[in-house]
């Protein structure tokens, strides 16, 4: 999970407690960029506005560093708090599989992260 808010970091790992699901944390995009290039993900869950390095660069920077390595690219699902139409737009050009407006509410994210866990990697 990619998430400056240490109270949505608190809430995500309430939520994927007593689940299968193992739960690594960035302050932001550079740190998340650094992990993935030395770690393999299921799947990323990207807050969209950070400081440092926001969502947009950060997927951006995974999806360049997956092709450059000949890598299958890791599902990128966007949280965020923005609805409108034109964002859901930006955040699939950034590289993003999906996303999810916040609050996100607990069975919302299980349902997804199990769905995505479920598909094969394209």
């Amino acid at each position: 999970m990619v998430e400056d808010s240490s109270d949505n970091q608190l809430l995500i790992r309430s939520y994927l407690k007593q689940t299968p699901y193992r739960l690594d944390i960035a302050e932001h995009g550079a740190i998340a960029l650094e992990l993935v290039k030395n770690s393999r993900y299921d799947i990323i869950l990207m807050d969209m506005q950070m400081p440092v390095m926001d969502g947009y660069e950060a997927t951006q920077a995974i999806r360049a560093w997956e092709r450059d390595h000949d890598l299958p690219p890791t599902q990128v699902i966007a949280l965020t708090a923005l609805a409108l139409k034109e964002d859901g737009v930006k955040i699939h050009k950034a590289g993003c599989n999906s996303h999810l407006t916040k609050p996100i509410r607990k069975q919302t994210l299980l349902d997804v992260l199990r769905t995505y866990k479920e598909r094969p990697v394209a």
